[in-house]
């Protein structure tokens, strides 16, 4: 165990663990309630043209983004499947060679992330069929211009929780929420559901008293 912490920071290994080191203290953060899920998320959308599609040069680096479920499945999960596999394809590649310094290193990283790019798009599948589920019931749910109330501080950055009461016995429904630019709410605060915002999975809410 000591021989492979000393290999993992050696420096053919270096950068692959400080990546992976990234990662452990992310979801950390997210356990703990500091960081969200969807904080780094990337917003692939573009200006339409009169067709309806997207204008400008970067439509095809979108469809390889897509291809690879970027834009699909929050950053941080695909950067997790992305890290951690090419973090052991790097300890392993490199002991079989015999890569110890820096620039030996930075080649099977390289090789690496390509690879691992692939492994990551087929490991986020089964969440790309989440996340795409996940959206539909909230297309089919009637809950935009219900009261809510918030379980945590939300703001335009900060994406939290909020629960919608139903009428009878149901329980609760629990929603993922964020409110405008500028504009904070509370936990235990209520507030008027908007919309649904597809790009960043959560519902759009304003501060609303009873």
């Amino acid at each position: 165990m000591i021989e492979l912490l000393k290999f993992a920071i050696a420096g053919a290994n270096v950068i692959p663990t400080l990546l992976l080191i990234a990662i452990v203290l992310y979801w950390c953060t997210v356990v703990v309630g500091a960081a969200d899920l969807d904080m780094f998320d990337l917003d692939l959308g573009t200006d339409s043209g009169a067709d309806g599609h997207p204008e400008g040069s970067l439509e095809w680096l979108n469809n390889i983004l897509r291809y690879f479920n970027l834009g699909r499945v929050p950053l941080m999960i695909f950067l997790t499947f992305l890290i951690l596999p090419l973090w052991l394809f790097c300890i392993v590649v490199n002991d079989l060679l015999g890569f110890q310094s820096l620039l030996p290193g930075l080649l099977t990283l390289g090789v690496g992330f390509w690879l691992c790019l692939f492994v990551a798009k087929v490991l986020t599948i089964p969440f790309v069929k989440l996340f795409d589920k996940l959206d539909e019931e909230h297309k089919n749910t009637s809950i935009i211009g219900k009261i809510c109330t918030l379980q945590s501080t939300v703001n335009s950055a900060r994406i939290g929780q909020a629960l919608v009461t139903q009428n009878g016995n149901g329980a609760p429904i629990i929603l993922m929420v964020c409110s405008r630019p500028g504009t904070e709410v509370n936990s235990g605060e209520t507030a008027l559901v908007l919309e649904y915002q597809p790009d960043k999975r959560c519902y759009l809410i304003e501060p609303y008293t009873l």
